[in-house]
């Protein structure tokens, strides 16, 4: 009886353990099963309602959408919760205007802030002297602390470099539908702006114009953008919402560097080329779809990716440069395509969860330390193809086997190419 009853226990005791692995939610055995708590976001003004399903792992995802209400609560001309300036409200008083001459005619007029840089709000109007405001003008209102809103008339065709720059109060934006170009640092360091709406009158946003926007969750880019320009968003650390338009060819350098809440980007067919660290320290960054499009991917474009699990290479693409993927401590699965030729310096390094990985015949040649520290890596095969082998390609490679082709080592390869001594299997014929 005394047995039966241990027995009993044992089966109890072996029962809720079973039972805790299936509802652990570490996120380290495959029989994890999520449980998610519910919580209703409601719809305001400006932004859509909906309900979060949140696991205790950190696992959790939206549904339920429901569209802004767009009703507004305006208090003193201003929207109390997304700071909308209220149609009746009067234009700004104070503004300063500077003629656009073209010849001896006066076209039209820029504006700056002349004696209303206190003001909580800017609402420019469209005409002066009766001629049009076409222009925002350079550091039109640097580092005016007091302005919380910003409404820009469909008159004006251009935003100057630095207009807005460091308005460290501002929640609003409202551009106009003519604005074609929007300058260099025009929104840098508006650390308290939520949100963004481009129209699709912009063909033009230039470098840094929106970097260190800590505040900036949501950009909505409007389609006649064709580029995203070097460090528009770098920095933008709470950003988690951006569309990236059709006509869009290129992605620049550090473009969407430290957007560390982003966590998934889905890159349109048009894209040719995506700059040296675009999307470098991404950290939430799951997933994001390269298009076939894609023939360059720069420097160091997905280094510190740490939540990246996997990631198709396009097959126009024909070089892999220097530390791509390097410290993707989640990358599992990446497809080299037959069009890769080069694999650059410290492309895979750190990159602790990859376990396989094939090399194309097409591959002639590998930078050094493309897979340092790849302490999971089991097995590589080097084909024949590979004329040329950099220093510690497998430095710190304490699980790797590595099979080559080649009956002995190739003349080009370095002579420190294997310096942690994996073991090697020469002459390696493919199954």
């Amino acid at each position: 009886m005394k047995s039966r009853k241990i027995l009993l226990a044992i089966a109890i005791a072996l029962c809720l353990a079973f039972c805790a692995v299936l509802t652990a939610c570490d996120g380290g055995s495959d029989a994890h099963v999520h449980k998610y708590e519910e919580t209703v976001i409601k719809p305001t003004c400006a932004e859509q309602g909906y309900t979060l399903y949140k696991c205790s792992c950190g696992e959790e995802y939206k549904d339920n959408y429901v569209d802004a209400t767009g009703e507004h609560n305006y208090v003193d001309f201003l929207c109390s919760v997304c700071y909308a300036i209220d149609p009746t409200a009067p234009n700004t008083e104070g503004l300063r205007y500077d003629r656009i001459m073209d010849g001896s005619a006066i076209t039209g007029y820029s504006v700056s802030k002349g004696s209303a840089g206190g003001n909580t709000y800017i609402k420019i109007p469209a005409t002066h002297d009766g001629k049009p405001v076409l222009q925002v003008a350079y550091q039109a209102f640097y580092n005016c602390g007091d302005i919380t809103s910003v409404e820009i008339p469909d008159s004006v065709t251009d935003i100057v470099g630095y207009a807005f720059r460091a308005c460290s109060s501002l929640k609003n934006v409202a551009i106009g539908n003519s604005v074609i170009s929007i300058g260099d640092h025009t929104f840098s360091g508006c650390t308290s702006l939520p949100r963004i709406n481009i129209p699709d009158s912009v063909t033009s946003i230039g470098e840094y114009a929106f970097d260190y926007c800590h505040g900036l969750a949501k950009v909505t880019l409007g389609n006649g953008l064709t580029s995203i320009e070097n460090r528009v968003f770098e920095n933008c650390s709470n950003l988690t919402s951006i569309n990236i338009p059709d006509g869009v060819t290129s992605i620049g350098d550090y473009a969407f560097y430290y957007c560390s809440s982003l966590t998934s980007v889905e890159i349109p067919d048009g894209v040719t080329s995506i700059g040296d660290s675009a999307f470098r320290v991404c950290s939430g960054l799951k997933s994001i779809s390269l298009p076939n499009s894609v023939a360059s991917i720069g420097d160091w474009a997905f280094c510190f990716c740490s939540s990246l699990t996997s990631i198709e290479i396009p097959n126009g693409v024909t070089s892999i440069g220097n530390g791509v993927f390097s410290d993707c401590h989640s990358l599992k699965n990446i497809n080299i395509p037959d069009s890769v030729t080069t694999i650059g310096s410290g492309v895979f390094s750190n990159c602790l969860s990859l376990k396989n990985i094939e090399i194309p015949n097409s591959v002639t040649s590998i930078g050094s330390e493309a897979f340092r520290s790849c302490r999971n890596l089991k097995s590589i095969v080097i084909p024949n193809s590979v004329t040329s082998i950099g220093k510690d390609v497998f430095y710190d490679c304490g699980s790797l086997t590595i099979y080559c082709e080649a009956a002995e080592k190739p003349n080009d390869w370095d002579d420190e190419w294997n310096s942690s001594d994996c073991p090697v299997k020469w002459g390696y014929k493919k199954g």
